[in-house]
Protein backbone atom coordinates (compact mmCIF):
# COMPACT_ATOMS: atom_id res chain seq x y z
CA UNK A 1 0.00 0.00 0.00
CA UNK A 2 1.47 3.29 -1.12
CA UNK A 3 1.54 6.09 1.44
CA UNK A 4 0.83 9.40 -0.36
CA UNK A 5 1.52 12.46 1.76
CA UNK A 6 -0.59 15.55 1.10
CA UNK A 7 1.17 18.92 1.36
CA UNK A 8 0.00 21.24 4.15
CA UNK A 9 -2.96 23.43 3.25
CA UNK A 10 -0.85 26.55 3.86
CA UNK A 11 1.66 25.47 1.20
CA UNK A 12 -1.12 24.91 -1.32
CA UNK A 13 -2.19 28.51 -0.91
CA UNK A 14 1.22 30.01 -1.66
CA UNK A 15 1.45 32.01 -4.92
CA UNK A 16 3.29 30.43 -7.81
CA UNK A 17 5.77 33.27 -7.94
CA UNK A 18 7.09 34.42 -4.55
CA UNK A 19 6.58 38.11 -3.95
CA UNK A 20 3.77 38.46 -6.51
CA UNK A 21 0.79 40.18 -4.85
CA UNK A 22 -2.63 38.55 -5.08
CA UNK A 23 -4.15 41.92 -6.00
CA UNK A 24 -3.78 45.61 -5.47
CA UNK A 25 -4.65 47.09 -2.08
CA UNK A 26 -7.62 49.34 -1.48
CA UNK A 27 -6.78 52.85 -2.70
CA UNK A 28 -8.82 55.99 -1.99
CA UNK A 29 -11.30 57.36 -4.49
CA UNK A 30 -14.71 59.04 -4.57
CA UNK A 31 -16.13 58.56 -8.09
CA UNK A 32 -15.79 62.26 -8.95
CA UNK A 33 -13.93 63.65 -11.94
CA UNK A 34 -10.31 62.45 -11.97
CA UNK A 35 -7.44 64.91 -12.25
CA UNK A 36 -4.37 62.69 -12.64
CA UNK A 37 -3.57 59.11 -13.66
CA UNK A 38 -0.91 57.22 -11.72
CA UNK A 39 1.05 54.17 -12.79
CA UNK A 40 1.13 51.75 -9.84
CA UNK A 41 4.56 50.16 -9.44
CA UNK A 42 5.68 47.34 -7.13
CA UNK A 43 9.28 46.58 -6.08
CA UNK A 44 10.96 43.54 -7.62
CA UNK A 45 14.27 43.74 -5.72
CA UNK A 46 17.54 45.52 -6.26
CA UNK A 47 15.86 48.90 -6.48
CA UNK A 48 13.84 47.90 -9.57
CA UNK A 49 10.09 48.30 -10.00
CA UNK A 50 7.51 46.58 -12.20
CA UNK A 51 4.15 47.78 -13.51
CA UNK A 52 1.32 46.58 -11.27
CA UNK A 53 -1.59 48.72 -12.41
CA UNK A 54 -2.93 52.21 -12.90
CA UNK A 55 -5.42 54.40 -11.06
CA UNK A 56 -7.16 57.69 -11.74
CA UNK A 57 -7.71 60.02 -8.78
CA UNK A 58 -9.16 63.48 -8.22
CA UNK A 59 -7.27 66.43 -6.79
CA UNK A 60 -8.59 65.75 -3.26
CA UNK A 61 -7.37 62.14 -3.19
CA UNK A 62 -3.89 62.61 -4.71
CA UNK A 63 -2.01 62.65 -1.40
CA UNK A 64 -4.25 60.00 0.17
CA UNK A 65 -3.60 57.64 -2.76
CA UNK A 66 0.18 58.13 -2.54
CA UNK A 67 0.15 57.49 1.21
CA UNK A 68 -1.99 54.35 0.88
CA UNK A 69 0.25 53.00 -1.90
CA UNK A 70 3.40 53.71 0.12
CA UNK A 71 2.00 51.90 3.16
CA UNK A 72 1.35 48.87 0.92
CA UNK A 73 4.95 48.88 -0.38
CA UNK A 74 3.97 50.36 -3.74
CA UNK A 75 4.74 53.66 -5.40
CA UNK A 76 2.72 55.87 -7.74
CA UNK A 77 4.22 57.52 -10.81
CA UNK A 78 2.16 60.35 -12.41
CA UNK A 79 1.38 60.06 -16.11
CA UNK A 80 0.81 62.97 -18.50
CA UNK A 81 -2.72 62.01 -19.59
CA UNK A 82 -6.08 63.77 -19.64
CA UNK A 83 -8.34 61.72 -17.37
CA UNK A 84 -10.95 64.39 -16.57
CA UNK A 85 -13.68 62.19 -18.08
CA UNK A 86 -12.82 59.22 -15.84
CA UNK A 87 -14.05 58.70 -12.28
CA UNK A 88 -11.75 58.96 -9.27
CA UNK A 89 -10.81 55.45 -8.13
CA UNK A 90 -11.05 53.82 -11.56
CA UNK A 91 -8.11 52.03 -13.12
CA UNK A 92 -6.55 48.69 -14.01
CA UNK A 93 -4.99 45.88 -11.97
CA UNK A 94 -2.20 44.00 -13.78
CA UNK A 95 -1.15 41.72 -10.91
CA UNK A 96 -3.28 38.75 -11.98
CA UNK A 97 -3.02 36.41 -14.93
CA UNK A 98 -5.24 38.73 -16.95
CA UNK A 99 -5.63 42.53 -16.52
CA UNK A 100 -8.83 43.54 -14.78
CA UNK A 101 -10.52 46.81 -13.99
CA UNK A 102 -10.31 48.17 -10.48
CA UNK A 103 -13.73 47.67 -8.95
CA UNK A 104 -15.47 50.71 -7.54
CA UNK A 105 -15.56 49.09 -4.11
CA UNK A 106 -11.77 49.47 -4.04
CA UNK A 107 -12.25 53.21 -3.98
CA UNK A 108 -12.95 54.51 -0.50
CA UNK A 109 -15.35 57.37 0.22
CA UNK A 110 -14.28 60.98 0.12
CA UNK A 111 -12.98 62.23 3.47
CA UNK A 112 -15.55 64.10 5.51
CA UNK A 113 -14.86 67.85 5.53
CA UNK A 114 -13.99 69.56 8.77
CA UNK A 115 -17.08 71.18 10.27
CA UNK A 116 -17.28 74.81 9.21
CA UNK A 117 -14.07 74.80 7.13
CA UNK A 118 -14.45 75.13 3.34
CA UNK A 119 -12.72 72.42 1.33
CA UNK A 120 -10.78 74.97 -0.72
CA UNK A 121 -9.23 76.54 2.37
CA UNK A 122 -8.42 73.14 3.88
CA UNK A 123 -6.66 71.95 0.72
CA UNK A 124 -4.80 75.26 0.25
CA UNK A 125 -3.51 75.19 3.83
CA UNK A 126 -2.49 71.54 3.53
CA UNK A 127 -0.48 72.33 0.38
CA UNK A 128 1.31 75.21 2.13
CA UNK A 129 2.12 73.02 5.14
CA UNK A 130 3.53 70.34 2.83
CA UNK A 131 5.76 72.78 0.96
CA UNK A 132 7.04 74.43 4.16
CA UNK A 133 7.71 71.08 5.84
CA UNK A 134 9.80 69.96 2.85
CA UNK A 135 12.24 72.77 3.63
CA UNK A 136 12.89 71.11 7.02
CA UNK A 137 14.07 67.79 5.56
CA UNK A 138 15.59 68.89 2.26
CA UNK A 139 18.41 66.68 0.97
CA UNK A 140 19.66 68.87 -1.89
CA UNK A 141 20.30 71.87 0.39
CA UNK A 142 20.68 72.55 4.12
CA UNK A 143 17.46 71.73 5.97
CA UNK A 144 15.78 74.59 7.82
CA UNK A 145 14.94 74.38 11.55
CA UNK A 146 11.43 73.11 12.23
CA UNK A 147 9.22 76.02 13.32
CA UNK A 148 7.41 76.04 16.64
CA UNK A 149 4.22 77.39 15.08
CA UNK A 150 2.68 77.94 11.65
CA UNK A 151 -0.39 80.16 11.71
CA UNK A 152 -2.74 81.06 8.85
CA UNK A 153 -4.49 84.42 8.60
CA UNK A 154 -6.60 83.87 5.49
CA UNK A 155 -10.19 84.25 6.67
CA UNK A 156 -11.97 87.27 5.25
CA UNK A 157 -8.74 89.05 4.31
CA UNK A 158 -7.63 90.18 0.88
CA UNK A 159 -3.97 89.58 1.81
CA UNK A 160 -3.45 85.99 2.93
CA UNK A 161 -0.76 85.76 5.60
CA UNK A 162 1.18 82.74 6.86
CA UNK A 163 3.26 83.21 10.03
CA UNK A 164 6.22 80.89 10.64
CA UNK A 165 7.31 81.30 14.27
CA UNK A 166 10.62 79.83 15.42
CA UNK A 167 12.00 79.11 18.89
CA UNK A 168 15.14 81.23 18.44
CA UNK A 169 16.14 84.28 16.42
CA UNK A 170 18.96 82.32 14.78
CA UNK A 171 16.38 79.84 13.48
CA UNK A 172 14.17 82.63 12.11
CA UNK A 173 17.27 84.16 10.50
CA UNK A 174 17.93 80.87 8.71
CA UNK A 175 14.41 81.00 7.24
CA UNK A 176 14.85 84.65 6.24
CA UNK A 177 18.19 83.87 4.60
CA UNK A 178 16.66 81.00 2.61
CA UNK A 179 14.05 83.40 1.21
CA UNK A 180 16.72 86.10 0.67
CA UNK A 181 15.09 88.69 2.97
CA UNK A 182 17.51 88.60 5.93
CA UNK A 183 18.91 92.03 5.07
CA UNK A 184 15.39 93.51 5.40
CA UNK A 185 14.58 91.79 8.71
CA UNK A 186 13.65 93.84 11.77
CA UNK A 187 14.58 93.24 15.40
CA UNK A 188 12.98 95.23 18.22
CA UNK A 189 12.68 95.01 21.98
CA UNK A 190 9.34 95.48 23.67
CA UNK A 191 7.60 94.82 26.98
CA UNK A 192 5.11 92.01 27.20
CA UNK A 193 1.88 92.36 29.16
CA UNK A 194 3.39 90.44 32.06
CA UNK A 195 6.17 93.05 32.32
CA UNK A 196 8.90 90.86 30.84
CA UNK A 197 11.19 92.36 28.24
CA UNK A 198 11.19 90.38 24.99
CA UNK A 199 12.97 90.67 21.67
CA UNK A 200 10.98 90.22 18.45
CA UNK A 201 12.48 89.26 15.08
CA UNK A 202 10.39 89.60 11.91
CA UNK A 203 11.09 89.16 8.21
CA UNK A 204 8.59 89.26 5.38
CA UNK A 205 8.35 88.13 1.77
CA UNK A 206 5.81 87.32 -0.93
CA UNK A 207 5.70 83.56 -1.56
CA UNK A 208 3.28 81.73 -3.84
CA UNK A 209 0.69 84.46 -3.58
CA UNK A 210 1.00 84.62 0.22
CA UNK A 211 2.56 87.05 2.66
CA UNK A 212 5.06 84.84 4.48
CA UNK A 213 6.14 86.24 7.85
CA UNK A 214 9.09 84.62 9.65
CA UNK A 215 9.32 85.52 13.33
CA UNK A 216 10.80 84.66 16.70
CA UNK A 217 10.06 86.04 20.19
CA UNK A 218 12.75 85.49 22.82
CA UNK A 219 13.93 86.91 26.14
CA UNK A 220 17.09 88.96 25.41
CA UNK A 221 20.30 88.39 27.42
CA UNK A 222 20.81 90.36 30.63
CA UNK A 223 22.51 93.69 30.09
CA UNK A 224 21.37 93.98 26.49
CA UNK A 225 19.73 97.45 26.28
CA UNK A 226 16.37 98.19 24.74
CA UNK A 227 16.86 100.12 21.46
CA UNK A 228 16.52 103.89 21.81
CA UNK A 229 13.28 105.49 20.73
CA UNK A 230 9.60 105.28 21.64
CA UNK A 231 8.72 102.05 23.39
CA UNK A 232 5.88 100.10 21.76
CA UNK A 233 2.68 99.59 23.72
CA UNK A 234 2.63 96.45 25.92
CA UNK A 235 1.32 93.34 24.18
CA UNK A 236 0.25 89.91 25.39
CA UNK A 237 2.42 87.44 23.47
CA UNK A 238 0.54 84.44 24.85
CA UNK A 239 -2.18 84.72 22.21
CA UNK A 240 -2.11 84.13 18.49
CA UNK A 241 -3.70 87.55 17.86
CA UNK A 242 -0.81 89.28 19.64
CA UNK A 243 1.72 87.32 17.60
CA UNK A 244 -0.05 88.37 14.43
CA UNK A 245 -0.04 91.99 15.61
CA UNK A 246 3.68 91.93 16.32
CA UNK A 247 4.67 90.00 13.21
CA UNK A 248 2.50 91.66 10.60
Amino acid sequence: MTNVQQPPSEAAQQPATPGTPAGLPVLPGCGGDAAVRYEIQRPTGGGAYALAGAINVCQVHRDAARIAASEAGLRLFPLDQDVSSRPCGSGMDFTGVHPRALSRRQAGPAPAPVEGQPAGRRIARANVLRELSRLCYAVDQPALPAPALIRFMDEGAADRVVIVRCDAIAEAEAWAERFDVLRDAQVMDTIAENGRRVRVFTAWTQWRGLSLVMSAVVVPPDGCPVPAGPRPAPVDLSTGEALAEVSV
